[in-house]
């Protein structure tokens, strides 16, 4: 499969269209213009509407969620059932970006394409990146895994994320200790008055990611499961609970593998008496058929970003649930939570 154009060759050809469109808002409202900011300040949000806050990716979406409620309208730009790795802005995300008074990315080379939407904008939102979160202790990609995304990947200090594996929120722990207070500052900076409100919403998440991380650990006691999976997107849950994670079919999402890493991963496979393939309902890759084949594996369905319209993935311990549940349970492995 040929690899997708460069991201940024794609916003650069649409980038006067995108203008425009932000311009004569597409016929319908003209967009407010986002707060002033004064240095590295942000300043709070008027009191008469919601919190404008605009994510990359649903996973983002959903926390701040959990933690604003009705205090915020939160906007995602990677629309449901899309890949990150393909997305190509629509002058909608255009628009929401330029409204923004809080943008939040993963940061590294996963969602660049967020950072060069909100130059074309103009805005200037408070922004977050989550790779450099203070105390959240990003892991290294693993292998040759880069989702090959453009953008400046460069942390505060000018220290760079693109070697960090941004799958981060796959992990409930480290959301718990570093996410959620990161957001929950960032939101109290915007917003003031609803700083009550903020901080007992991130109290009750806490106590539900605590329920989460102890059925998460009953779920994947011993035997450990071991698992193939499309590409690398779970390290943080195996690294949190204990995985074995064999190694993934695309090492670059989206370029098709070499038959001597399919060969290879088959061999490693083997080796561990691996059966179990993760699949992702935003990829179909002819890759992932020929390792099942080969192995006679059994193939699961996970999804690390999350749908809106589909409840069993809709918030963010759902999301967890289903996905845990879908690598516990396979090769007829029960669940010990008695779900």
């Amino acid at each position: 499969m040929p690899s997708p154009p460069s991201l940024r060759l794609v916003l650069g050809s649409v980038a006067p269209i995108l203008a425009l469109a932000l311009a004569l808002g597409c016929g319908g409202e003209s967009a407010p213009r986002p707060p002033d900011r004064a240095g590295e300040e942000s300043a709070p949000r008027p009191p008469d509407r919601a919190l404008v806050v605009v994510a990359s990716v649903e996973p983002l979406s959903m926390l701040v969620r959990e933690l604003a409620g009705p205090r915020a309208a939160v906007h995602t730009l990677l629309p449901p059932g899309a890949s990150p790795h393909f997305f190509a802005p629509r002058p909608s995300a255009l628009r929401a970006a330029a409204r923004a008074d809080w943008v939040l990315r993963i940061g590294g080379r996963f969602d660049g394409w967020a950072q060069d939407l909100l130059a074309l904008g103009g805005a200037d939102p408070l922004e977050t990146e989550l790779l450099a979160l203070p105390g959240l202790d990003p892991l290294p990609l693993q292998r040759a895994h880069d989702h090959g995304h453009e953008g400046d990947t460069r942390r505060p200090g000018g220290a760079d994320t693109a070697g960090l594996d941004p799958h981060c929120w796959l992990d409930p722990i480290r959301v718990r200790d570093a996410v959620v207070p990161a957001l929950v500052a960032a939101l109290v900076a915007l917003d003031p008055d609803g700083d009550a409100s903020y901080r007992a919403a991130a109290e009750r998440f806490r106590r539900e990611l605590d329920r989460l991380d102890a059925e998460l650990r009953t779920l994947f006691a011993p035997p450990e499961p071991a698992f193939l999976s499309l590409h690398a997107a779970w390290g943080y849950l195996a690294a949190r609970y204990g995985l074995r994670a064999l190694g993934v079919v695309e090492v670059v999402p989206g370029e098709a593998p070499s038959p001597r890493h399919l060969a290879a991963l088959v061999r490693e496979s083997k080796r561990h008496a691996g059966r179990l393939l993760l699949v992702e309902p935003t990829h179909h890759s002819p890759a992932a058929r020929v390792v099942a084949e080969a192995l006679g594996a059994e193939t699961r369905l996970v999804d690390p970003l999350g749908d809106p319209r589909a409840a069993p993935r809709a918030d963010y311990t759902s999301l967890m649930r289903f996905n845990a549940r879908a690598i516990a349970t396979a090769g007829g492995r029960s669940a010990r939570n008695g779900d």
